[in-house]
């Protein structure tokens, strides 16, 4: 698996269009959710993918700043890739742009409920009760930045 972080303006036409393609096939028509996914934060964010020795797609995330520190969104496995540890894999490598990129801004993100243990199993912690997003459960969490297991190794 070879990982990359690419800003938006970095991509190929056709790197993007695999992007989004995987994107959509993940959250518009596997999950069944109805919403603009071109809505302005790919343009500043930083985008980690995990890429197959074929090429392909086989995690996905968006990094970006918000007004509470630095978030996350988007993040996925192909459904291809599924089953072999990836998912973790994916949120090790997001926690290490982070250090790297954002070393004292904490984390805030807003979690698929299903998937909430995994953010918890890196500390995160949820900050909210269950809310809808979008037709999906989710949960606010949080991580400090002080508390990114990746700050914390390298002390």
């Amino acid at each position: 698996m070879e990982w990359k972080v690419k800003d938006f303006d970095d991509f190929t036409a056709r790197e993007w269009y695999a992007v989004t393609q995987v994107r959509e096939s993940v959250y518009i028509v596997e999950q069944e959710r109805i919403y603009p996914e071109l809505d302005g934060v790919d343009l500043e964010a930083k985008h980690l993918l995990g890429i197959d020795g074929d090429g392909k797609i086989a995690t996905y995330a968006r990094i970006y700043e918000t007004e509470h520190g630095v978030s996350f969104g988007r993040v996925l496995v192909s459904p291809d890739f599924r089953g072999k540890g990836l998912s973790k894999q994916l949120v090790a490598h997001i926690l290490q742009v982070i250090a790297r990129d954002y070393p004292d801004k904490d984390i805030v993100i807003d979690a698929q409920e299903y998937i909430q243990r995994l953010y918890a199993s890196f500390g995160f912690e949820a900050i909210s009760g269950v809310h809808e997003h979008i037709g999906t459960p989710h949960v606010t969490m949080r991580l400090a930045a002080a508390d990114n297991p990746e700050i914390v190794n390298a002390r």
